[in-house]
């Protein structure tokens, strides 16, 4: 059955990106997996009447591929079927797969999982982090399936991708002398980079071919963390492919994706985002508006933007995306999820509220309501609405996001951390600092000692500390308790990382020296505020006259004015302030009562004799 046979090929290629535990771990720790989103859809295909039959719902069970040779199968964690690769490789047929599905089914169904260990969530969270690292392209399906669409145009194109899954599944595996370790014993690193190094000899004048392998090995490495073998990687793939097919070929436009987001980890994206641009450029001016490779760079560069805090220009390049005719769903979806994100950091929450129920819709329809994105596009509503004041709404998206989160990533993940900082902001918009500061500093005290573990584990580039939001709000919430000397300890960090993760001139830099200059008033220490605001300059010509930082920014004038004795400057600027804070948040919130109570006190004294 072709299906089947595409099956188990795919498997079989992708042995060289299988993600197994490193050499010292324990027995009990080595569960590893690998990720093919065209090989879980296919099993999926297969067992979902399984599941509907034993009256489960088939969205609600994941589907995990588990690096092992071995004929097996189980189900752990509530509703988990792990497959063995051992299994699947080894099946004749679908019905096989079927028939093992189906007896592990009857476990979930009746309860009784009989392999549950009481160790087994510790085992899984280890071995999901793992399971979280894509690897590779899911190259041996595509590189099978460009065999299959090769044999339709030339034999030499079909002789060029078989010469490529024989390297993939036989020759990377080959030592490089009879003295070199076989290669089961090395780890996925050591893999990665001995096959990227045989790559340019075996495939000497094949640029594309190549770039594409170039390409896989990076991407790989990427997730590894290894960041200059995987630069490396990439960076040759964008010149051979750039030999091979041109300016803007898939293999350019999908590596110039992947360094978007390393050079963003690494802190290099400012300097470098100008690159990733001109080969956006050369891909528009020779691919179809809905080409996939060259949609995925659009967004990756829209988010660099916004990252880099050019939120505006971020947002009109998303909302181009949008209009882009004949993408997936499932893209549209994830648009909108960005566009979401980008309009509540614009204070247009209403609009992004908009946006992020959109993408959650969209999103559970093209990839069902379990999938860890689902996780992230309500981590993302529930801030939305925290920021327009529905509190016991926001509480309830940020539940399901913690949930799914839980569910389905470990928990050091970027949106599971996000989930818990954003219920902390929850908590702030509430004036419940009590409730914010030990979410806060958790996650504080999980960065420091995981940047310590890195230092002492990694003499390759460090990955950039970017917990300076965290550190602001926890700032934040010292301050609203009136640990004024520990809120500036806090912030005056918080300055520090933020500053070297994205320059001094991003607007959330910009908000952190704010706050700091807010709490350094509050201690009378007038002169090094006015420092805080002055080196550099504040500039937020860039924002809405109607946001956050600019209300930020008129208090502490008006505070300043106020300690000079400049009434009617500091009746102006706590004037500004609660407009704006009241356009934001109506007139009940906290800020905006702190903010009337302080302009009214500045409209009551009286202005100093001239």
């Amino acid at each position: 059955m072709l299906i089947s046979n595409i099956l188990r090929r795919a498997l079989c290629a992708l042995t060289i990106f299988t993600l197994a535990a490193p050499r010292e771990a324990s027995a009990q720790e080595s569960i590893s997996f690998i990720r093919d989103a065209e090989i879980e859809a296919t099993i999926r295909q297969f067992v979902s009447p399984v599941f509907a039959v034993a009256g489960l719902d088939p969205s609600v069970i994941r589907i995990y591929l588990v690096n092992d040779a071995r004929l097996n199968a189980f189900v752990a964690g509530g509703q988990n079927l792990f497959l063995h690769t051992g299994l699947l490789i080894r099946s004749q047929s679908p019905n096989q797969v079927i028939g093992v599905a189906a007896h592990e089914t009857g476990h979930i169904a009746g309860g009784h999982l009989a392999r549950l260990r009481e160790e087994v969530d510790t085992i899984l969270l280890k071995a999901l982090a793992v399971a979280a690292l894509t690897i590779g392209f899911a190259l041996s399906t595509v590189m099978y399936l460009n065999g299959r669409r090769a044999q339709e145009h030339s034999a030499a194109a079909a002789a060029q991708s078989k010469a490529v899954t024989e390297f993939l599944s036989i020759e990377a595996y080959e030592p490089e002398d009879s003295g070199v370790e076989h290669a089961k014993e090395w780890t996925i690193p050591e893999l990665l980079t001995r096959t990227g190094n045989k790559i340019d000899l075996r495939f000497a004048g094949q640029p594309a071919a190549a770039a594409e392998l170039h390409y896989a090995i990076g991407r790989s490495l990427h997730r590894f963390h290894e960041y200059p073998s995987s630069v490396r990687h990439l960076n040759r793939a964008m010149e051979l492919g750039q030999q091979g097919n041109g300016a803007g070929s898939d293999s350019v436009l999908r590596s110039a994706s992947e360094l978007v987001e390393i050079d963003y980890t690494l802190g290099n994206l400012r300097d470098t985002l100008p690159r990733y641009e001109a080969v956006l450029a050369a891909g528009e001016g020779r691919k179809a508006p809905n080409d996939v490779a060259l949609l995925d760079l659009k967004e990756r560069v829209a988010r660099a933007r916004y990252r880099l805090g050019d939120w505006s220009e971020a947002a009109q390049g998303l909302v181009r995306l949008l209009q882009i005719q004949g993408t997936s769903a499932q893209f549209v979806g994830e648009i909108e999820l960005d566009l979401g994100q980008v309009l509540t950091d614009l204070a247009r929450s209403a609009d992004a509220e908009v946006h992020l129920r959109r993408a959650i819709g969209i999103l559970t329809r093209e990839i069902g309501a379990m999938h860890p994105k689902l996780a992230e596009a309500r981590a993302g509503l529930g801030r939305s609405l925290a920021d327009t004041g529905q509190f016991d709404d926001a509480a309830k998206e940020l539940d399901k996001a913690q949930e799914l989160a839980a569910g389905s990533l470990p928990l050091a993940t970027g949106t599971t951390v996000r989930t818990r900082y954003f219920r902390a902001l929850l908590f702030l918009q509430m004036d419940a600092p009590e409730k914010a500061e030990p979410l806060l500093a958790q996650i504080v005290a999980s960065q420091d000692a995981r940047s310590a573990a890195d230092l002492q584990a990694r003499s390759g580039s460090a990955e950039v500390d970017r917990t300076g939001p965290v550190r602001q709000a926890l700032g934040e919430a010292y301050a609203r308790e009136g640990k004024i000397d520990a809120a500036i300890i806090a912030l005056q960090r918080a300055v520090a990382i933020s500053e070297r993760a994205d320059g001094a001139q991003h607007p959330g830099t910009q908000s952190t020296r704010l706050s700091l200059a807010e709490c350094l008033v509050a201690e009378g220490r007038d002169a090094e505020a006015r420092a805080v605001l002055t080196t550099p300059t504040m500039n937020l010509a860039a924002l809405p006259a109607v946001h956050p930082i600019a209300a930020q920014l008129a208090r502490v004038n008006g505070l300043l004015a106020q300690h000079e004795g400049n009434v009617e400057q500091a009746r102006k600027s706590f004037g500004d302030s609660l407009a704006i804070l009241q356009a934001l948040y109506g007139s009940q919130h906290w800020r905006v009562i702190r903010a009337r109570q302080e302009f009214e006190r500045a409209a009551t004294r009286p202005t100093p004799a001239t």
